[in-house]
């Protein structure tokens, strides 16, 4: 495999054995190169193998387990329920975080305690009935004065 002009062999990734993958990144690469490869034509090819629906419902497959109690719901409504579930306490988070691998779950603890105490700090420093609260976006009247500047 030449990645300018640099001779990289597959068997340097993996010493026992050559890679499908290696192998077809290869040839797509050379393909490339050589200009075999039509970006209309290869576009095209690539549009019939997916469509919206084939898209949202391999979506769905994902994601409907993941919302668990809430398949009856609308999408809005299951947005709605999980906004207002209440946060787990500081030591529950910290012992699942603990739970990610030897060394990673030990780093996920240190950076989440120090984000809580940075945190804390914020409060102290700037409490929240001091802060302003944002007002909502008014994303409607921003869209029409948006089309009416592109009309003209």
């Amino acid at each position: 495999m030449h990645i300018d002009n640099v001779e990289v062999s597959p068997k340097l990734f993996y010493p026992s054995y050559t890679s499908d993958l290696v192998i077809a990144v290869s040839k797509a690469i050379n393909q490339i190169r050589l200009k075999e490869v039509h970006p209309v034509t290869f576009h095209d090819e690539v549009k019939q193998m997916y469509s919206w629906v084939n898209v949202a419902e391999r979506t769905e497959k994902v994601a409907i387990p993941l919302t668990r109690g809430f398949s009856f719901l609308l999408p809005h409504q299951i947005y709605e329920s999980i906004s207002h579930m209440e946060t787990p306490p500081l030591i529950e988070r910290l012992r699942r975080y603990y739970g990610c691998g030897v060394y990673a779950g030990k780093l996920f603890c240190v950076v989440m305690a120090v984000d809580y105490l940075v945190w804390m700090l914020l409060e102290y420093v700037f409490p929240r009935s001091n802060v302003e609260v944002a007002q909502t976006f008014p994303y409607k009247r921003y869209r029409k004065l948006e089309s009416l500047s592109a009309v003209d």
